[in-house]
């Protein structure tokens, strides 16, 4: 097997991968000190939670919509789906639906394609 096949941007040799669900308002921080030591990440954030607070959502505060487009700067956003529902537990119509309105919203909130999604619960 020839390996200079498989080797990363600016021939590294090896990748570290990390990423973050749901885009709540601890990526705030955790952004802030990833940008201060050059590091990116991949955020899975779903549309339907945007702008919660935790009463409303009954967990955690949740990144507002108008932030999404300027806190995730430089880091992949991928869509994690509109409600977070346990994907075994709904039609496939609307999982479908779930994943793909998620994926538009997204889009329209970074300005560009969204092309990772992370399975809720997976």
């Amino acid at each position: 097997m020839n390996i200079s096949q498989f080797l990363w941007p600016n021939g590294r040799r090896i990748a570290l991968t990390a990423d973050w669900d749901d885009g709540t308002e601890y990526d705030r921080r955790l952004i802030a000190i990833m940008n201060r030591h050059g590091l990116k990440g991949s955020f899975n954030l779903c549309s339907g939670k945007l702008g919660l607070n935790s009463q409303q959502s009954g967990w955690k505060t949740f990144i507002g919509a108008n932030e999404v487009g300027a806190l995730y700067q430089g880091h992949e956003v991928c869509s994690h789906s509109v409600h977070h529902l346990r994907p075994w537990s709904v039609p496939v119509d609307q999982l479908r639906w779930e994943i793909l309105e998620d994926r538009r919203r997204l889009e329209a909130l970074v300005g560009y394609p969204v092309r990772g999604f992370v399975l809720p619960y997976g």
